[in-house]
């Protein structure tokens, strides 16, 4: 190989625009199973809700985490990155996944409405040994609020974490609860 060649593969890998060798696509579903087609196979219709939300985020960014040759469920539809080695679904849906979430994410208490600045997506992702469930979400930011989120994230065991906006976003919080679990599927096959 050429040293050009050598220092563009490198540059690949390091960005994550290459599949590293004995990195392979998994022929079923980690997850339930089922088949898995790759991910240029499928198209997202953009006047429905998004299929999932963790390949089709629909932002004018590009997703670097999923390529074409990366694999999706056609039964429960969470896709596999060879990236970050873990399946994940999000969706705005909290009742649209196969296996269901967490009751500590379901019953998760959410913000009125009115203080939702930015949708609510809950997510799944399994990665090696282990299974998260979430919610995340933009509100305004309410101390009272807050103040209930954290302790039924204590009393839960999540994890939770509130992340103050500035700039445009002054008076916002951008809030991410997690439940982790250990999981007896592993990200493969």
């Amino acid at each position: 190989m050429t040293r050009i060649g050598s220092i563009l593969t490198l540059c690949l890998v390091l960005c994550g625009c290459g599949r590293h060798i004995g990195d392979p696509v998994p022929s079923s579903c980690g997850v339930c199973g089922g088949n898995v087609v790759p991910i240029s196979s499928v198209a997202d219709d953009r006047i429905k809700p998004s299929r999932n939300i963790s390949v089709w985020n629909r932002s004018i960014c590009a997703n670097p985490f999923y390529r074409d040759s990366d694999v999706i469920c056609t039964k429960c539809a969470h896709a596999y990155s060879t990236m970050l080695k873990a399946w994940s679904l999000a969706l705005q849906d909290s009742g649209g996944f196969q296996k269901p979430l967490h009751v500590s994410i379901l019953d998760f208490p959410l913000p009125s409405s009115s203080n939702v600045t930015f949708g609510i997506v809950y997510r799944q992702t399994l990665a090696a040994s282990n299974r998260t469930d979430s919610v995340s979400f933009w509100c305004l930011d309410d101390e009272q609020y807050l103040a209930i989120i954290q302790r039924y994230s204590g009393s839960s065991g999540l994890s939770l974490r509130e992340t103050k906006g500035n700039g445009r976003l002054t008076n916002q919080v951008h809030v991410l609860a997690e439940h982790k679990m250990r999981s007896n599927k592993t990200p493969g096959n």
